[in-house]
């Protein structure tokens, strides 16, 4: 749990603005530096380690330059905090030292950052098709409700399943329903827009999420879509067919799951009606 909740908390801050988050760095040195005059003036305690929360912070948060030039802030506020308590070249000696940890600790830090925003992309990407998996649309959707929430403006979300893909799958093998499912993949997501995000939410079943977009332009995009992938079926001679449910939402829904809800469900009824076409379907509250 506690694992979770500071993940959740480096996503939350990662999402603020850079002015934002320098601010909040610098009044973390502020706080640090108050409590090193008063322990090195008072108490004659070493409180340098602690300067490495707000080089930390920086080096994860704003940059690398950034926090090494914080560092060299750092550990000058902490010389100047004990030139009058211990001899000259042992402060500056000290304020190398502690640099040199400064320095290490943002290095240490940039690295694993790094391989942090590896795995958080991969954990976010279907393995079969490299696209956008359940969790990541489940996110981007949740963002763009929020979005639609704020400025008032419409959200479409469209659901395709493959029609008779597991009898594909038992004629010609999974490898065969494997390389259809990619070729599913990036033909969705070639047709669609740069801020559309298509995702492949279970077997055969990929939704498309359309942020501010009303019915008439969610209609364009999905048709857009539909002819591509016919056209890639077509050229791969398979005879793989799409059901298409889409829904526009006049007015935000309540949740992400009611967004997804209603989608499926538009979607489900395409197939039950005889599948290999499209239903749009508008709701206003």
């Amino acid at each position: 749990m506690k694992f979770t909740r500071t993940m959740m908390l480096t996503e939350y801050l990662e999402a603020r603005s850079k002015p934002f988050l320098v601010t909040l760095g610098l009044l973390l040195l502020g706080v640090v530096a108050g409590v090193d005059y008063i322990t090195s003036t008072r108490y004659v305690l070493e409180f340098s380690p602690f300067y490495v929360v707000p080089v930390a912070f920086f080096a994860w948060f704003v940059g690398r330059q950034t926090a090494v030039g914080l560092g060299v802030v750092c550990a000058a506020i902490g010389v100047a905090a004990r030139l009058h308590s211990i001899p000259r070249l042992s402060a500056y000696w000290d304020g190398i030292v502690w640099f040199g940890l400064y320095l290490a600790a943002i290095l240490v830090l940039s690295e694993l950052k790094k391989l942090y925003e590896r795995e958080h992309s991969l954990s976010r990407l279907d393995p079969l098709t490299h696209i956008a998996n359940r969790r990541a649309l489940l996110e981007s959707a949740s963002a763009a409700l929020s979005s639609a929430k704020r400025r008032r403006t419409t959200i479409s979300l469209a659901y395709i399943d493959l029609d008779d893909f597991k009898q594909l799958n038992d004629s010609f093998g999974h490898e065969a329903g494997d390389k259809v499912l990619r070729a599913t993949a990036m033909t969705i997501r070639d047709a669609l827009r740069p801020t559309d995000l298509v995702a492949r939410i279970g077997g055969d079943e990929f939704a498309i999420l359309l942020p501010e977009t009303t019915r008439p332009a969610a209609e364009r995009v999905v048709a857009r879509v539909r002819k591509a992938l016919e056209k890639t079926m077509q050229e791969g001679s398979q005879t793989v067919t799409f059901s298409i449910g889409v829904v526009t939402f006049l007015k935000p829904p309540r949740s992400v799951s009611e967004m997804l809800g209603k989608a499926d469900h538009v979607m489900y009824r395409v197939k039950a009606d005889g599948k290999n076409r499209t239903e749009l379907r508008e709701i206003a509250a």
